[in-house]
């Protein structure tokens, strides 16, 4: 069964050998980043961090950074192995008390989705996720991102 513990920077080394497809275009149409160099910039600006790993290898690194133009709100990150699709059920199960872990710090969270990611875009959907503007020449490479965000302690 997967677990859920603090993450170290050595967990970005694991995961990025092994990310979706999706999260890896993702990365490099937002920033121009490769796996490695997405994963490692966003542990260092997050203020919580998570790992859901199992039997060492790791499934997803998740978190969540102070947004440096409103302290109340947090800007919310997950990356994902090829293998979290072998645990989907469990990781559906578990979802809302692993949000949790990031939202209980902000009145709400916050970030922008690449659409062709259509994975993430159903998960947050079924998390209770709301989704805003489409900004159609986003990041780097000019795609469209959505807005999302998501109301707590409010």
């Amino acid at each position: 069964m997967p677990t859920v513990r603090s993450a170290v920077l050595e967990d970005c080394h694991n995961l990025a050998p092994n990310l979706r497809p999706a999260d890896a275009a993702e990365l490099r149409a937002f920033a121009g980043y490769e796996p490695l160099e997405g994963l490692v910039e966003s542990f260092k600006v997050s203020a919580q961090r998570y790992v859901i790993e199992h039997e060492g290898e790791v499934l997803t690194i998740f978190g969540a950074s102070p947004s440096p133009h409103d302290p109340t709100c947090g800007l919310a990150w997950m990356m994902a192995s090829t293998s979290l699709e072998d645990h989907s059920i469990w990781f559906l199960r578990n979802t809302y008390w692993m949000e949790k872990l990031v939202d209980d710090h902000y009145d709400w969270l916050f970030n922008f989705i690449d659409i062709r990611n259509e994975v993430h875009m159903k998960w947050l959907r079924w998390c209770g996720w709301e989704f805003g503007a489409v900004h159609e020449n986003f990041g780097v490479e000019g795609r469209p991102f959505q807005e999302i965000y998501k109301f707590h302690n409010v």
